[in-house]
């Protein structure tokens, strides 16, 4: 025989109403989401593009969107080490040797410093950051640093001289291997018979060159 239970109309709508508050409640409670994925980027910069064999580089993440936190997490070329950054201690977590966990609170930017191998070559850095939704985003921004000894640049190219009376202008191509490291001036020196050289300028830092003589 089958018995059916019957519930108060009344008794019913008050148990309504108390999985509806306690729905609501939970509704209250939940986190607004923050659209910080809309937005969120960030982007990575070297303070050298080459770097000597052991020596020290800078790198600096400028972050934005992420939302209320966040977190920055950089993968480290095989061989580089992680030293230092300028965020506080507790916001830097060394995942392993190759892994590095920046915490974020706030903040638009912040550098760190590694240490190059030994090994010349080209290395590639690479980065997620998270938004305070949870959705991971690649660092953009420069990826390669070459580890490179310094050496003698190549010579300049396509030299023109045009003289104009009272003056002459000078025009060169900069040497396509600038040895390393970025050229930042040109020695110029002229000579009547071909053998014996005199300055005409030193250091001068472009392309072209106007002499009065």
């Amino acid at each position: 025989m089958k018995t059916k239970i019957g519930i108060p109309i009344g008794l019913a709508l008050v148990m309504f109403l108390g999985v509806f508050t306690a729905m609501l409640a939970l509704g209250a409670l939940s986190p607004e989401p923050t659209q910080a994925q809309a937005s969120a980027s960030a982007t990575r910069s070297f303070d050298m593009s080459r770097v000597d064999p052991s020596g020290s580089l800078t790198v600096t993440l400028a972050v934005t969107g992420y939302g209320t936190a966040g977190g920055v997490t950089e993968t480290l070329p095989a061989g580089f080490t992680y030293v230092s950054s300028n965020l506080d201690d507790f916001q830097v977590t060394e995942v392993d040797a190759q892994n590095i966990r920046f915490t974020l609170q706030g903040e638009t930017s912040f550098t760190y410093t590694v240490t190059a191998p030994s090994t010349v070559g080209s290395y590639t850095f690479s980065g997620t950051l998270r938004d305070a939704d949870r959705n991971d985003h690649v660092v953009g921004g420069a990826t390669t640093v070459m580890v490179s000894t310094m050496s003698v640049p190549g010579a300049p190219t396509g030299l023109m001289a045009v003289g104009h009376g009272d003056h002459i202008d000078l025009s060169w191509t900069a040497p396509a291997d600038d040895g390393g490291a970025a050229i930042t001036g040109y020695h110029i020196q002229y000579s009547m018979d071909g053998s014996s050289w005199s300055d005409l300028m030193g250091d001068h830092t472009t392309s072209t060159k106007t002499s009065t003589y």
